[in-house]
């Protein structure tokens, strides 16, 4: 099945945005993974993926615990390392997704600005 030139230019722009960002990453599931589906309460899948972008600190922290849950949540993963979550609507354009991508840059860069570059591993929102 072929991907529509949409789907292309968005697959694009996530493997460029986890990999050639200097300052910014997506959350690695393992193996490239960066794309998760999402659920409703019921356990049902949503038509609506999920990305975790990260503000890079210094090393790579060793936090192990969950990711934000919800669009504008941070949390501090240790040693200057944010992450937030983005959610796509199957349907968005390469515009849309870039857009919410450099509002989740925003965000995360004006949490580290408020709160210090070092962070603890606590939610923004907890």
């Amino acid at each position: 099945m072929r991907q529509s030139m949409e789907e292309a230019r968005r697959s694009q722009l996530l493997y460029d945005y986890a990999s050639n960002r200097h300052e910014f990453t997506l959350f690695d599931f393992g193996s490239g993974v960066n794309e998760v589906p999402t659920m409703n309460a019921k356990g049902e899948y949503l038509t609506r993926t999920a990305v975790f972008p990260m503000l890079r600190g210094t090393e790579r922290p060793t936090y192990d615990g969950p990711l934000p849950g919800k669009e504008g949540e941070i949390i501090a993963l240790g040693n200057g390392w944010f992450v937030t979550t983005v959610l796509i609507n199957h349907l968005a354009t390469f515009e849309e997704l870039n857009e919410k991508l450099r509002g989740a840059e925003e965000l995360l860069l004006n949490y580290r600005a408020a709160h210090g570059g070092a962070g603890n591993a606590n939610s923004a929102n907890g």
